[in-house]
């Protein structure tokens, strides 16, 4: 039987080897279309307590996800960047308006920003009108809040959105967990969004967070897998 099958595969080595070839090159294919979508707590079983808590805040809540942005004020001619200049701040607003408005289909709640104080601050002095929680339209207007803001430096808030020199700070929010496939699209239609609408020489604006670096470590994790799969095809296919 040996025999045989041995010279059946030499008679026919061309259309062995050609065979070979298009199952490796569609494989490859394939392989190269294969779309990782990972989930935050994909490891429980849907009856753990956890993950049941975990659904109760997807459904009735904004989610678990955290999503998170840092930004970083850059230095001008007049000194080293401020995330209280008005024209940051600006910036900063164009930012929450898209997370509220435009990323993911159900948003992102539980909004936290550096600008809040401010907003909070301007709808106070206007009998607390939910339409003045913005940022004032006046430069001067702004930076008298912000000095009345300054006695407050030690908040909460501040320490943990802001940093110590007011360079950079960060927005914080929650999302429903909607997969890092569906997660990558969203964060590329929001770099879009920044490239077209926030002045750069501004501000520099970065997606961070733990939730990022879970996605990029699963991404990492299962193109590491392929690779290994692959080159122990090619080994196996040269032995």
């Amino acid at each position: 039987l040996l025999r045989h099958s041995f010279i059946k595969v030499f008679r026919n080595k061309k259309a062995i080897i050609t065979t070979s070839v298009i199952i490796g090159i569609l494989a490859s294919i394939g392989a190269y279309n294969l779309k990782v979508n990972t989930f935050l707590l994909d490891d429980l079983n849907s009856n753990d307590p956890v993950k049941r808590d975990y659904f109760f805040f997807e459904e009735h809540f904004s989610g678990v996800r955290p999503v998170e942005v840092e930004i970083e004020a850059k230095s001008t001619i007049q000194g080293k960047g401020n995330i209280y200049d008005y024209k940051v701040a600006v910036e900063i607003d164009k930012i929450e308006n898209y997370l509220e408005n435009k990323y993911t289909d159900n948003v992102v709640g539980f909004l936290i920003s550096p600008t809040d104080p401010i907003k909070y601050l301007y709808q106070l002095k206007h009998n607390n009108k939910p339409k003045y929680f913005r940022i004032p339209g006046k430069e001067k207007t702004f930076n008298n809040l912000v000095a009345q803001i300054g006695q407050f430096s030690s908040s909460e808030n501040e320490i943990t959105l802001v940093s110590k020199d007011s360079s950079s700070a960060r927005i914080s929010g929650k999302i429903n967990d909607i997969g890092s496939h569906r997660i990558s699209q969203e964060n590329r239609e929001f770099y879009q969004f920044v490239n077209d609408s926030i002045n750069t020489n501004l501000v520099n604006i970065e997606l961070t967070g733990t939730a990022l670096l879970l996605d990029k470590n699963n991404e990492k994790l299962s193109s590491n897998i392929l690779m290994g799969l692959a080159i122990a095809f090619v080994v196996i296919g040269i032995i």
